[in-house]
């Protein structure tokens, strides 16, 4: 599953690319990506539009239903998307604190991402990779697909991992810090 706005710094292109690798070797697998098309920096609309689809129109008609792209979602729509998912993949070159992380960690999903400034510290070997690497990516999916006792350790760990990020476990923190001083 890749869910966020689909630009040229979150990635679109190269997960594409890992997509391709891992529709290639013939797997069980369905390929999601979810979000807006947008500009940015690196790219404009119109040409991380032209690129997407360029890349993505071949692989569609190639694999038909195996790979999919929904467009934007949200609500109910967005939490189907993840609960149907097994991995979450964000190649970004830039983040922050994405919540799809966090969203896709409560659907429990392994979660693979590139390595950026702050999200390495809510991801490791227990629950997920950090790679810049896609064909490192493409060998954990592949390992993890094979594997699927570790596929739902790492899933189940990932969704009791989640809840210490809840909004209550939030509001907590921030009234005993309140509290002791």
């Amino acid at each position: 599953l890749f869910f966020s706005n689909l630009m040229k710094s979150k990635g679109i292109m190269e997960f594409l690319s890992l997509s391709e690798q891992l529709l290639k070797n013939n797997l069980d697998i369905e390929i999601n990506i979810a979000g807006n098309l947008q500009e940015d920096k690196f790219m404009s609309l119109k040409s991380i539009k032209k690129s997407f689809y360029s890349k993505f129109n071949p692989l569609k008609g190639k694999y038909k239903n195996r790979i999919n792209y929904h467009g934007f979602l949200q609500n109910q729509n967005k939490l189907n998307l993840f609960a149907i998912s097994d991995f979450f993949v964000l190649p970004s070159y830039f983040e922050a604190f994405p919540i799809s992380v966090l969203e896709a960690m409560k659907s429990k999903n392994v979660i693979i991402i590139t390595k950026t400034k702050y999200i390495n510290e809510i991801i490791s070997k227990e629950n997920g990779l950090i790679s810049n690497d896609l064909t490192e990516m493409y060998n954990y999916i592949i390992k993890l697909i094979s594997n699927k006792k570790e596929l739902s350790k790492i899933q189940n760990f990932n969704s009791i991992y989640a809840e210490s990020f809840s909004h209550e476990v939030f509001i907590n923190s921030i009234s005993n810090v309140i509290n002791d001083n």
